[in-house]
């Protein structure tokens, strides 16, 4: 099995944030984590740790991978620091073009009214 290049920088980052143990399974969520979006690891993890995502929601996990991918494509690789500049991720969103999160829950339609039969042109 390969290493991962980045074990160090991130296991040392985690370590400020006294969570050296959550490597493995940050790893199991964003093997992106593998390449030079190591960078933002300790980010992705600061942001589940102040409750600006939870990691344990598919939905945000897969809205967090879409971030790393846009931003490895883009310039926000090199703007952004390891911690995104502290930036939350609809500010995050926001700068690198991705549309923001969707309420998918639909409030019901309530309308009052009432029909009145119109018996003649006059009425």
């Amino acid at each position: 099995m390969m290493t991962n290049p980045y074990e160090k920088h991130i296991k040392w980052w985690l370590g400020e944030f006294c969570a050296e143990d959550r490597y493995e399974w940050l790893m199991s969520l964003f093997p992106e984590f593998n390449t030079r979006l190591a960078k933002f690891a300790v980010g992705v993890y600061r942001w589940n740790m102040i409750g600006e995502i939870d990691l344990d929601k598919q939905e945000e996990v897969e809205r967090v991978h879409t971030i790393l991918k846009i931003i490895d494509n883009s310039p926000g690789y090199d703007f952004f620091d390891n911690v995104f500049n502290e930036a939350s991720p609809d500010m995050v969103c926001g700068i690198i073009g991705m549309s923001p999160k969707v309420i998918t829950e639909e409030q019901p339609f309530v309308a009052d009214y009432s029909v009145h039969e119109i018996k003649s042109y006059e009425d």
